[in-house]
């Protein structure tokens, strides 16, 4: 029994743990900036990264704080999805926040 509160006590010291000033820093950075985030935090090959019409929505993220893409297959909905829910999780990590997403089904 003594382990095993041991051990919850060493997870609960490393939930507790504050943040890093760099890592502050970087949430600060990034936090209204989804695409600075893309371009900036990704290794890109040369001549890869985002396209404009995905940096134009981005950028519209943090005002309009909902926005709706419609394309056909292949446009690149699905990766800019990624994207936006790993700069959110990364610049609200320490915050309660929760990330809603759906699909259709190609069939």
């Amino acid at each position: 029994m003594e382990q095993k509160a041991q051990l919850l006590a060493r997870l609960q010291e490393r939930t507790a743990r504050r943040p890093s000033e760099a890592y502050r820093a970087f949430q600060a950075r990034y936090r209204d900036a989804p695409d600075r985030f893309v371009q900036e935090c990704f290794a890109w090959r040369r001549g890869e990264g985002p396209t404009l019409y995905q940096l134009e929505i981005l950028r519209a993220i943090p005002d309009r704080r909902r926005v709706a893409v419609r394309g056909p297959h292949g446009l690149g909905k699905t990766a800019l999805s990624s994207w936006t829910i790993l700069w959110f999780a990364l610049t609200r990590d320490g915050a309660d926040w929760k990330c809603v997403t759906t699909a259709s089904a190609w069939r």
